[in-house]
């Protein structure tokens, strides 16, 4: 019970503001801006890398996160957020959004956000239908549901065991102001996701482009400032045994 209580009371502490966004001009990014994005996460390892090839870069990006996956690995999901980036709904169990019921895309979507907020992750509204299967029942019963849909421009499929050298040359060759990169950080191929993510931060750069996130409306935006948005506290005290069990009854 007290480590029901602890989790949600993180909630309240959670909120932060992205209302100071990092400095950046036009004449700082005159090819424009791009998103790096990660769906299938949070894994342990695989999701690890893709943070640290993000560190090296000084990249802040936006990761899409499984529900089941936050339930089992807490401690990653909190990573990811303590580190600066934006944490945003991927569904709970990574369905093909077309097959269910408007009832069953909603409780997808609404227990993934449950078990982001409840270890003091304050997550957008904002979902990306697995596979990118989407129409517009879809779309009308995530928006009744509360969330925005937003799907990617530039999908280089590093899912598909090619090279980091060929993830990298889809990703700069086809780059434009604008591009919503499609990556993965929840699949084996996440070495050479990883692999990439630093040549394609330096290459872009170098081409003039800047690495911004994706905001509530889907819409690429300057990262806010270090440590301003998307803070968590520092020590969340989690029994994951408990924690799964909780959350898998909470969210039915």
């Amino acid at each position: 019970m007290v480590l029901y209580v602890l989790a949600f009371s993180l909630v309240l502490l959670a909120i932060a503001s992205i209302d100071n966004p990092a400095e950046a001009t036009d004449n700082d990014c005159p090819a424009g801006w791009v998103a790096l994005t990660y769906d299938d996460g949070p894994v342990p390892e695989r999701t690890d890398a893709i943070l640290a090839a993000l560190d090296v870069t000084g990249t802040r990006a936006t990761f899409f996160s499984v529900g089941i996956r936050v339930a089992r690995n807490p401690g990653v999901a909190l990573d990811v957020a303590r580190r600066g980036h934006v944490t945003t709904n991927h569904t709970w169990d990574h369905p093909d959004l077309e097959t269910l019921s408007d009832e069953e895309i909603a409780s997808s979507v609404q227990r993934t956000d449950v078990a982001l907020r409840a270890i003091g992750i304050r997550s957008l509204r904002l979902v990306r239908p697995p596979f990118l299967r989407t129409d517009e029942r879809v779309l009308a019963a995530l928006e009744r549901a509360g969330f925005n849909q937003v799907l990617e421009n530039l999908n280089p499929k590093d899912w598909s065991g090619i090279s980091s050298t060929e993830i990298a040359d889809r990703v700069v060759t086809a780059a434009r102001d604008g591009s919503v990169i499609g990556l993965h950080d929840g699949g084996k191929e996440y070495e050479a996701t990883a692999a990439a993510t630093e040549v394609i931060v330096d290459r872009l750069t170098g081409d003039g482009f800047c690495f911004g996130v994706l905001n509530q409306d889907g819409n690429i935006v300057p990262p806010p400032a270090e440590g301003a948005a998307y803070a968590v506290p520092e020590k969340v005290v989690v029994d994951e045994s408990v924690w799964i069990d909780y959350l898998m009854k909470r969210t039915r």
